[in-house]
């Protein structure tokens, strides 16, 4: 299995959630269980119904998975731990108003080797700038379609700069093209709600051999996207004595329907754990509609 870094160029400001627009969130964050979904609907119209579910069977065997995702934060980001697992307690040399919810890939160097973080090694969330919030399409508000001009209104600024988004995927080499040929899809068709309004189209999306992680030592697992624990997660959590994190419930809507998916508990990204955590792809499935929650573990060494 090989490493990979991703990197995903928006043309357009992309909206991930129920967040407005003006919503740092919105566009700061891309979670695994969102980019997976999209995946896997890219999967069945390039490949069809039966390749997918023989895919998906191989997601659902803890022994034979081929490909984990972390979630996407802002390019040379990760989610800061909940704590620092080493002196446990708050970095005290940097203020609260300059401690963000990501770090840059050398902080967790510097995490290990027990020295304090700095300003510099948090980084900060992309941020719109007023004039080009205001430019952006709210398919809510009725004003917009007085004058709609899609694929004009949702340009990210007048300096033409990118939202990038990135993370990280470990893939066998059988299913290296199939998901590049998917992520070459969703360059296509963008990402988020709001496409047809202009909002989520994609420059480009770059997939490159990655080291910058694999490097980190440590006695810990830092957690790069929500998890769903599997039956053995939880029982070495039970004999777990130094594994810090941070639990959030997520419901949702199934596609197409009136029907909300069931509620279901998650381990947040930005957790530590003593152990390496596993994690599943949760089934949540109803009797005509198939559904899974991506929560395979994605995590890095602190």
């Amino acid at each position: 299995m090989k490493n990979y870094k991703i990197k995903i160029y928006f043309l357009s400001a992309p909206r991930f959630g129920k967040q407005g627009v003006k919503e740092l969130s919105a566009y700061n964050y891309l979670g695994a269980d969102t980019l997976f979904n999209a995946i896997s609907l890219a999967y069945l119209d390039l490949y069809g119904k039966e390749k997918l579910e023989s895919f998906l069977s191989l997601m659902l065997d803890s022994k034979s998975i081929p490909f984990y995702l972390s979630s996407f934060y802002p390019n040379g980001a990760i989610p800061a731990p909940i704590i620092n697992p080493y002196s446990l307690a708050e970095d005290t040399g940097v203020g609260k108003k300059d401690r963000t919810d990501f770090i840059g890939y050398n902080a967790l160097q510097k995490i290990q080797n027990h020295q304090s973080l700095s300003k510099s090694d948090y980084i900060k969330p992309l941020d719109l700038n007023d004039k080009a919030v205001a430019s952006l399409c709210n398919p809510g508000d009725g004003e917009f379609y007085e004058n709609a001009v899609p694929y004009h209104v949702t340009t990210i600024n007048p300096n033409n700069e990118n939202i990038v988004l990135s993370g990280f995927m470990n893939i066998t080499d059988a299913y290296l093209t199939n998901i590049k040929t998917c992520f070459a899809y969703l360059q296509d068709e963008g990402l988020g709600g709001n496409r047809s309004s202009g909002m989520g189209h994609i420059q480009k999306i770059t997939i490159e051999p990655n080291s910058e992680l694999s490097s980190h030592k440590g006695n810990y697992h830092l957690l790069l996207n929500d998890l769903y624990p599997s039956s053995d997660d939880l029982l070495k959590l039970k004999n777990s004595q130094n594994s810090y994190y941070k639990i959030e419930n997520k419901a949702g809507w199934y596609m197409n329907s009136d029907k909300r998916k069931p509620n279901t508990s998650y381990f947040k990204a930005g957790s530590i754990f003593d152990f390496k955590p596993e994690g599943t792809l949760l089934d949540v499935s109803r009797e005509d509609h198939k559904s899974f929650r991506y929560g395979l573990a994605y995590t890095t060494n602190i």
